[in-house]
């Protein structure tokens, strides 16, 4: 998700171990990344329900930041 927030930016981040951190900072992004990204930094991991609904909040926030730029990338009718 990071790598996405700084593609949506147009920004590069200094190195990949604070690519992270970077991402918090960033004026683009996904509501739910920065909880997300935070538990990660501060290794808070065990609780996995709670990681379960952090990530289920951050891919909802990703569809409705997606939907608010302008970006459409899902369909609904399967076309063989």
């Amino acid at each position: 998700m990071a790598k996405l927030i700084g593609l949506l930016n147009k920004q590069y981040y200094t190195s990949r171990s604070v690519t992270l951190e970077e991402s918090i900072e960033k004026t683009i992004k996904p509501e739910g990344s920065v909880e997300l990204a935070t538990k990660v930094i501060r290794g808070e991991l065990t609780d996995k329900e709670e990681l379960y609904l952090l990530s289920e909040n951050l891919w909802l926030g990703l569809n409705n930041l997606l939907e608010d730029i302008g970006i459409e990338y899902r369909d609904d009718i399967l076309e063989l």
